[in-house]
């Protein structure tokens, strides 16, 4: 069972920005600590296909796990002692893992599937690493791609993190989402950008400083633009 310490929320707003937080800590039956952090960002921007302007919605998300882990976790050596060393990731599995649950949710609101793009996955790289070696949570600027980051840490050195971690837990945002309308609020953009049924192509990037996992996803077109939401994140089908 998991225990919902607190739950906290914060806003700011002026001309050109506004940005909510929401911190939330759980506790497992083990005594493990989950501390789940979310900033939602939204920066005004222009339009420039046909004569309409808009808003531009960027979100990106921050989970930190710290915790005591089970015994099932890989083991290397050391000067002949047993002892934790970092595991590898496999790049290419990691992107194609990131692609099949994109497509695997959005099959579920019957918008056609993602295709990976090379160049598009360099650039997500190119900011992934940057990110994780500056241990900096922040949106490139300037940037004609939608976005959608995702952090994850741990003090095992065995932790590792899987394509499918990232994009569970943007979809999740499902349940603040009120299908057939403009949103209200920013709580459902990670959700709306991996379902937006515009988005043709994906790039995966992950950077990686020691334990700290740093995943940026670009799409291309850019998704959650204000007017369009009603038509593009459609709600899942019927069984």
């Amino acid at each position: 069972m998991l225990k919902k310490l607190f739950c906290c929320c914060g806003s700011r707003n002026d001309e050109n920005r506004e940005e909510q937080t929401t911190e939330e800590k759980i506790v497992d039956d083990f005594g493990n600590e989950t501390v789940i952090i979310r900033r939602v960002v939204t920066t005004r921007t222009i339009e420039t296909k046909g004569s309409k302007s808009g808003i531009s919605k960027i979100v990106k998300s921050k989970k930190l796990v710290t915790s005591n882990y089970s015994p099932e976790i890989e083991f290397g050596e050391l000067d002949g002692n047993r002892s934790l060393s970092p595991v590898s990731i496999d790049e290419k599995k990691f992107r194609d893992e990131c692609l099949k649950w994109h497509n695997h949710y959005r099959k579920k609101h019957g918008v056609p599937d993602l295709v990976l793009n090379s160049k598009i996955s360099a650039f997500a790289k190119e900011w992934a690493e940057k990110l994780a070696k500056s241990n900096r949570f922040d949106h490139r600027p300037n940037n004609s791609y939608g976005e959608n980051i995702y952090f994850a840490s741990s003090t095992n050195p065995a932790f590792v993190i899987t394509g499918k971690d990232p994009v569970e837990s943007w979809y999740k945002e499902i349940s603040a989402h009120k299908f057939g309308k403009e949103p209200t609020n920013l709580s459902s953009g990670h959700f709306t950008q991996v379902i937006w049924k515009e988005s043709k192509e994906l790039g995966v990037g992950i950077g990686r400083n020691g334990n700290n996992f740093i995943v940026v996803a670009n799409y291309s077109p850019a998704g959650n633009v204000i007017g369009r939401f009603a038509e593009n994140v459609p709600p899942p089908k019927a069984r």
